[in-house]
């Protein structure tokens, strides 16, 4: 039986001097779509090799939102094919588990200022299981929506997902305010690689784009 996510959160689309505006209408005739606009964001680029990839998604409901499985990525591109861990970017855009979706191209936010602060994120959270109470993924997937701040995110107001701990919510989203500034991206570092899922339809609406840590 097929199954379908809804993140009931923002529509992900690139804004002309934004990496993102948000839209909580799927529908709108306006919206076009991340790749649409990713010639007006400098840094955030396709991927060389990254062009053509299917993308398949389940739930993992404890380290992540989701489990990614990318394949029919090229060599040049420098991420293998297989599982990663994934982030809902949308609010209100649907997709489905356990379906392909091919002809995904990827793109990097390495080098790209608006997304240091979520960079930062993925590369502490580890630590913020092991330090923070409470600090599951709820909590974590609560924290990317906040750091996409022009979705104007309220955990208080949205109530997105139940039972999200609220204090652990606050501590990771303070840490990340206050520090991210200072956080450099290697060659071992984790980033966030954004696949343009919107070429899609789901449920007759614009499948939700996905965010994908991968370390380089």
């Amino acid at each position: 039986m097929k199954k379908t996510n809804y993140c009931r959160n923002f529509s992900l689309v690139l804004a002309l001097a934004m990496v993102f505006t948000a839209s909580c209408d799927v529908n709108n005739s306006s919206k076009l779509s991340f790749g649409d606009r990713s010639d007006v964001v400098p840094y955030l680029n396709p991927i060389d090799g990254a062009d053509n990839v299917t993308v398949r998604v389940k739930r993992n409901n404890d380290v992540s939102y989701f489990d990614i499985n990318l394949s029919q990525i090229e060599s040049r591109a420098g991420i293998a094919n297989g599982k990663y861990y994934g982030w809902c970017a949308n609010w209100n855009a649907p997709i489905d588990m356990d379906r392909d979706y091919e002809g995904i191209t990827l793109y990097s936010s390495r080098d790209d200022k608006n997304w240091k602060k979520m960079n930062y994120f993925l590369n502490n959270r580890e630590h913020y299981s092991m330090t923070i109470e409470g600090a599951g993924y709820k909590e974590m997937q609560s924290v990317v929506w906040a750091l996409i701040d022009f979705n104007e995110f309220d955990v208080e107001r949205d109530g997105i997902l139940e039972d999200v701990n609220k204090e652990a919510y606050h501590a990771m989203l303070s840490d990340v305010r206050e520090n991210a500034d200072t956080f450099e991206q290697t060659d071992t570092t984790i980033r966030a690689v954004l696949a343009d899922m919107s070429i899609h339809k789901t449920d007759g609406k614009s499948t939700q784009t996905v965010i994908v840590e991968v370390t380089n």
